[in-house]
């Protein structure tokens, strides 16, 4: 993968993290790289072709501990399903802009 191939699919990446807004950063005005530590731990484990599960879990953990909002603990079962299940379905939008070729090292 070149890095010009990488800024593409990081640049969609980003596009698919800040429409979710997890902790609606951008929606109430933060800049669009607000969630690039969060758009690039979700691109690192579809290159790594980590398990959705796996990630998830890193995701879920990074939102309630760098970003602090939504607090896990204290969501409803209801929110807390609804944040499992959308952080799922971003993941799985990222792992599809990945080629379908090996990725190697443009060194």
């Amino acid at each position: 993968m070149t890095k010009s191939d990488y800024k593409k699919i990081f640049e969609k990446a980003q596009e698919f993290v800040n429409k979710w807004d997890p902790c609606s950063f951008i929606e109430s005005g933060a800049p669009i790289d607000e969630y690039d530590s969060l758009t690039n731990k979700i691109l690192s484990g579809a290159i790594n072709q980590r398990e959705t599960e796996n990630l998830k879990s890193d995701i879920i953990d990074l939102l309630d501990n760098f970003y602090g909002t939504p607090v896990f603990d204290e969501l409803t079962s209801e929110k807390k399903d609804l944040l499992i299940n959308e952080t799922k379905e971003v993941i799985e939008k990222i792992k599809k802009l990945m080629p379908t070729k090996p990725i190697r090292n443009a060194g």
